[in-house]
C-alpha cells in the first residue's frame, strides 16, 4: 500500500524546540491520518565488535517512528513530565499476552521482522514540567527491538538517544521536532546496535554528533 507523507511545516518553524501534537483519525473511517517521525542521526564508531563496521567508521542512519500505530503512554513512575511507549512492556510477571506480528511502531533499516516478541520503545522526558527539578535534561530515547522465538535463538536491536540541557523537548508526547549537535549545548547522544542471530553475534557502538527529528503528516 503506498502511503504519502508530507513534512509538517509548522513543526519546523524553530529549532531546537519540541512541537507536541496528536496523530488523527477521521471519524467514522478506517483511513488513518496520523504523524510519522524520521529521527535522522550522523555519528562515528566508539566500539565495533565485528566487520565491517570498524571504530572511527561514520555512521548515517534513520529511524521510523509511526504515531498511527503507538501503544498508549505508560510513564508510572513520572506521569506528568515522561512519556514511555512501549510494545510488549517489560514485566517480571503477571505479564498480558506478547504480541509477536511486527508493529510497525519502531522501525529502521538493518533491523528484521524475527517472527518474535516486539519490544519497541520511545520515551521522552521535558525537564520543564518536572515539578521536583531533579531533571536536568531534556531526553528523547528510540529503542527498534525484535527476537525471534522459532528457528533458535536470536535478536536484533537498535538504540538511540540523545540529553541536552537545551528545551528541546515540549511536553511528553511523541512528536517532537528537533535538530541538535549534543556536544556544542552540554549535552550527548549514543546509539548501539547488536544483533545474534544463527550463532552469529556482531554489532557496534557509536557516538552521535547531530541527531534530527522531522514529523510528517502522513496518510495511506
Amino acid at each position: 500500500m503506498k502511503r504519502i507523507c508530507f513534512a509538517a511545516a509548522a513543526m519546523l518553524a524553530t529549532p531546537f524546540i519540541g512541537h507536541a501534537g496528536p496523530a488523527t483519525e477521521a471519524a467514522g473511517s478506517t483511513t488513518k491520518t496520523g504523524v510519522v517521525i524520521d529521527l535522522e542521526y550522523w555519528g562515528t564508531v566508539t566500539e565495533a565488535t565485528s566487520r565491517p563496521r570498524s571504530v572511527g567508521d561514520a555512521v548515517h542512519g534513520m529511524v521510523r517512528i509511526d504515531t498511527r500505530v503507538a501503544p498508549p503512554d505508560f510513564s508510572f513512575y513520572f506521569p506528568e513530565w515522561a512519556g514511555e511507549y512501549d510494545v510488549n512492556q517489560e514485566c517480571p510477571r503477571n505479564c498480558l499476552p506478547e504480541r509477536t506480528e511486527p508493529s510497525g511502531f519502531v522501525t529502521s533499516p538493518g533491523i528484521k521482522d524475527l517472527g518474535g516478541p516486539v519490544y519497541d520503545r520511545v520515551r521522552v522526558i521535558d525537564r520543564d514540567a518536572d515539578p521536583s527539578g531533579d531533571f536536568d535534561l531534556d531526553e528523547y530515547s528510540v529503542r527498534d527491538y525484535e527476537i525471534r522465538s522459532a528457528e533458535g535463538a536470536g535478536w536484533q536491536q537498535l538504540e538511540i538517544g540523545v540529553a541536552s540541557p537545551l528545551d528541546f523537548i515540549m511536553g511528553d508526547g511523541l512528536v517532537q521536532s528537533f535538530d541538535l549537535r549534543p556536544a556544542e549545548s552540554g549535552g550527548g547522544a549514543l546509539g548501539q546496535f547488536v544483533s545474534f542471530l544463527d550463532g552469529v553475534a556482531s554489532g557496534f557502538s557509536f557516538a552521535i554528533e547531530r541527531i534530527r527529528a522531522t514529523p510528517h503528516v502522513c496518510r495511506p
